[in-house]
């Protein structure tokens, strides 16, 4: 098993995080800015998940994108709409407190449309294919994933867009 990041206030590591690699290991070198990484784009990535979300953040900072982090989906929810419009990606847990993902895809999909939004979920169970075209979602990663998974996901996500641009 890998090995993951404790949070400050002691938490055990958590258990979706099992399969992400301690960032500093140098055996699992960080992910360097992809080529086609267009600079500036804005992620908002959304998990309640301590330590998972400062892995997760590492991860995508590293490879290129500018990642802004909120611990809930109503969190989440207030910061996008006080600027919805600078935002490229949303990438949130399914599973959470107050506001759920697949409610925050929801949410988003009703104030921008073609906002692409990636759930992450660790139980494949919540979120069936019917109710993924229902949400629109650009991409389901079940946790723990790999992180070319998550980069793959992503990278996907902005490869998309510039086709079809």
């Amino acid at each position: 098993m890998a090995n993951c990041l404790r949070d400050d206030l002691g938490h055990e590591p958590a258990r979706s995080c099992a399969a992400l690699p301690y960032p500093m290991d140098p055996a699992y070198p960080m992910p360097q800015p992809h080529a086609g990484t267009p600079a500036g784009r804005q992620i908002l990535l959304v998990e309640d998940e301590p330590t998972l979300l400062r892995v997760l953040e590492m991860i995508l900072t590293d490879a290129g994108y500018v990642v802004t982090t909120c611990f809930d989906g109503e969190q989440a929810l207030r910061k996008f709409m006080a600027s919805p419009d600078a935002w490229h990606l949303v990438v949130s847990d399914v599973t959470m407190p107050r506001l759920a993902g697949d409610e925050l895809a929801l949410a988003l999909r009703e104030i921008r449309p073609q906002l692409p939004v990636i759930l992450m979920t660790g139980n494949t169970m919540l979120v069936t294919p019917r109710r993924l075209h229902a949400l629109g979602v650009a991409a389901v990663l079940e946790k723990p994933c790999a992180i070319e998974d998550l980069l793959g996901a992503v990278d996907g996500v902005f490869a998309r867009a510039r086709r079809e641009a």
